[in-house]
């Protein structure tokens, strides 16, 4: 029997199909399954990942018992009752079909499927957390434009103005300016402004964080003090969830679990430091996680759940191995 999990986001749509032993089958990748855009191509892209991945199991003389999918911007309207039945056409033999929100698997990849909060930070950012009793909350996720604390499009906002304000003489010297003249051949740092509002412009801001992570790897004290704020912003929000999670419903994780996860954090060395501090100084002491998995294995722990399988150590850790020899961490 064959278990497919899907993490499916603004981007891409990633599926994998594992066996209960967590022996990795077929592998399979789409365009963006964020149904809040284009949804007649997001289910589009759901289809040609689960087509595929249906295919290679069945060519085996396997049959799928368990799907789950966590997808971005399904609590909205009726996108996760469409998305789940649109999934159960495709699949009418399946046990288990199971839609949530993407947040979920990112979380699932550190926790295994158990309650806890995850901090993602990729282009975007958001908190979210699910306790012991299964009440959910979040915290931002609001968007570039009125919120995303920590997020890489936040950073490499955060970035350009300090370059800009360099340039123009009113803001403190760094290393920042040189390296978008570098990294962009530029003449002169105004030649970034048809870059900036041009066409995927959050895309772009966004990029100019690995810049500012590398003038921090520098020393260079303004991008030190961008990272420094962008950590202790997404401290704040944890702590926040945590007071509306837990406290609120009887306290019952003393010290939860928290997943750090998306493009930031694969330089958690720059931020981890300041995030648990702000978190300690408001009085809340977390067991920190980065994955070394992609969310999309969250969603598999979750299907292999959902079917009553035992996800004891060494059947979590061959999976990820094989996960990881598949598609990458």
């Amino acid at each position: 029997m064959a278990i497919i999990a899907i993490d499916g986001g603004g981007t891409k749509t990633l599926g994998i199909a594992v066996r209960r032993d967590g022996t990795v089958i077929s592998t399979a990748q789409a365009g963006g399954s964020n149904m809040n855009g284009n949804r007649a191509e997001a289910l589009h892209h759901m289809d040609e990942v689960v087509s595929k991945l249906t295919e290679n199991i069945v060519s085996t003389g396997e049959k799928v018992e368990s799907l789950f999918a966590g997808l971005s911007g399904i609590e909205h309207g009726n996108n996760r009752k469409d998305a789940h039945m649109h999934l159960q056409n495709a699949l009418p033999m399946t046990t288990s079909i199971t839609v949530e929100n993407d947040a979920i698997t990112a979380l699932y990849s550190g926790t295994m499927g158990g309650p806890g909060i995850v901090q993602i930070a990729g282009t975007g950012s958001i908190t979210y957390g699910v306790n012991e009793k299964g009440l959910r909350k979040r915290v931002g996720g609001w968007g570039y434009l009125v919120g995303d604390p920590g997020s890489g499009y936040a950073i490499g906002r955060e970035g350009l103005i300090a370059a800009l304000r360099a340039w123009d003489g009113i803001g403190a010297p760094t290393r920042l300016m040189t390296l978008m003249l570098e990294t962009y051949s530029l003449q002169q740092i105004t030649e970034i402004i048809p870059m900036i509002y041009g066409e995927s412009s959050r895309q772009r801001i966004a990029a100019l964080a690995l810049l500012v992570m590398k003038a921090a790897d520098e020393k260079d004290e303004v991008a030190q003090g961008i990272l420094t704020a962008a950590a202790s912003a997404m401290g704040e929000a944890i702590v926040g969830l945590h007071r509306n999670l837990y406290e609120s419903n009887e306290g019952i994780a003393t010290k939860p679990t928290v997943v750090l996860t998306g493009g930031i954090f694969k330089r958690a060395d720059l931020l981890l430091s300041t995030l648990k501090t702000t978190c300690l100084s408001e009085g809340f002491d977390g067991d920190y996680i980065v994955p070394k998995v992609p969310p999309v294995v969250g969603a598999a722990y979750a299907a292999m759940r959902q079917v009553g399988i035992k996800l004891d150590p060494e059947l979590a850790k061959r999976m990820d191995e094989n996960v990881i020899m598949a598609i990458g961490s």
